[in-house]
């Protein structure tokens, strides 16, 4: 067996557990990351994809109708909608697969760094602290 999967010497079976606990928290936080991400990612491109749907329309070759839908857009106080969603491109199945993958990869990473930042601290910092300030 390789020597990555045996703890030091060093170590007293406390600490094993201790970093053992630490790594499956942040494999468990790291897998609900990118579940919620991938729905969040997903989630939003449907509502962006509604949103272009709706105020900038599927576009038409006839320039006179377009300038006036976009007349009309702009009286109904819409307009600053239409100004964030007009620079967009369409949004089809390859943007979608773009934000399922690319929300899923940064809530795995959002969620398991932030657990192991709170779990370095909680059980690896804190535990000796405390033993610190108790001996004072």
């Amino acid at each position: 067996m390789s020597r990555a999967f045996t703890p030091p010497d060093t170590m007293s079976p406390d600490d094993i557990r201790t970093v053992a606990d630490l790594r499956r928290t942040l494999w468990i936080n790291g897998i609900f990351g990118m579940g919620a991400g991938a729905v969040t990612g997903s989630v939003g491109h449907l509502v962006l994809q509604t949103l272009q749907k709706k105020y900038i329309g599927e576009g038409s070759s006839d320039a006179t109708s377009q300038a006036l839908r976009t007349a009309s857009r702009k009286s109904t106080g819409a307009s600053w909608i239409y100004k964030c969603l007009r620079p967009l491109p369409p949004l089809g199945k390859n943007t979608f697969m773009l934000s399922l993958m690319g929300g899923g990869a940064l809530g795995s990473f959002v969620m398991s760094s932030t657990a192991g930042e709170l779990g370095t601290y909680c059980l690896l910092v804190w535990p000796r602290l405390k033993r610190k300030l108790r001996s004072i």
